[in-house]
């Protein structure tokens, strides 16, 4: 955060984008976009943030994580079943 901070206001006091992003070792993008974080939340857009993504493709909703999808013992999906057969006759 202190880097973050020694940027933004070395930019404040009037240097180029372009020879503070070349010091600091980032891109112009990234610079642009640490500028835009202080500029929306101040001091707290330059703290840094979770990796982890917000949201995961392949994740079912809360709703359906502990639906039994079978609730027989043994039940078989037919149309699963139907199709690894078709495949492995396929060969």
């Amino acid at each position: 955060m202190e880097e973050r901070m020694r940027f933004v206001w070395r930019l404040k006091d009037g240097e180029s984008m372009s020879s503070l992003c070349r010091e600091f070792g980032i891109s112009r993008v990234t610079g642009y976009k640490i500028y835009a974080r202080y500029k929306d939340c101040g001091l707290e857009g330059l703290t840094d943030r979770a990796r982890t993504p917000y949201r995961y493709a392949n994740k079912l909703p809360a709703q359906l994580e502990g639906y039994d999808r079978h609730p027989e013992e043994g039940k078989t999906d037919s149309v699963v079943h139907g199709l690894q057969g078709r495949v492995h006759a396929r060969g």
